[in-house]
């Protein structure tokens, strides 16, 4: 039987985020968690840790406990992304049903924004990706330049927000997919 080892939920992330003092927003950090994920390359939770976290706010007061939280995140989104049978198993760290449409559609463009910051963090510019790779970031990209300013919701957006949800975790676990295989062709060459 398989089971799905689940994140934390956007709120407590935020709490978490909170408390240690941190400007940070989760889902743009989830985004950037997957996105360093995608490349291929084997980092450990400290080097996302380290590198990742630091970046948003430097004079976060980072305890232990959260240190620990933080790495669990990384771990657990690996294993997620890592079982690609399973697609609806990869969760995005993002508000539930319960926040307003525009708070849960400007929180999507923000992990857009991250993950496509995770790849260019580790990913060289060099790197040829398919064109359905190419396509989907392409995509995602435009999903993070969003504007959520003057955004009038009516009832069919929320249904179009399902629609992008879906088709923007499908996209990350076909970059997955494409980049990890073209990284481990690259080190056995």
């Amino acid at each position: 039987m398989h089971v799905t080892p689940k994140i934390l939920a956007f709120e407590d992330f935020s709490y978490l985020l909170t408390e240690a003092d941190s400007l940070a927003n989760p889902a743009e950090i989830h985004g950037i968690l997957c996105g360093l994920i995608c490349t291929g390359h084997h980092l450990d939770g400290k080097f996302w840790f380290n590198t990742v976290l630091k970046l948003f706010e430097t004079r976060a007061h980072i305890s232990e406990h959260h240190r620990s939280i933080v790495i669990d995140l990384y771990d657990i989104t690996c294993r997620q992304l890592s079982h690609l049978h399973f697609t609806d198993d990869f969760q995005m760290l993002l508000p539930d049903e319960n926040h307003p449409l525009t708070r849960r559609a400007e929180a999507l463009s923000q992990w857009c924004q991250g993950f496509l910051y995770g790849l260019r963090l580790v990913q060289s510019p060099e790197n040829k990706h398919s064109n359905e790779t190419n396509d989907s970031l392409r995509c995602i990209s435009e999903i993070a330049q969003l504007d959520f300013a003057n955004i009038e919701v009516r009832d069919i957006d929320t249904k179009a927000y399902v629609g992008v949800l879906d088709f923007v975790r499908s996209s990350v676990i076909s970059v997955y997919q494409d980049l990890t295989v073209q990284h481990q062709h690259h080190v056995k060459h």
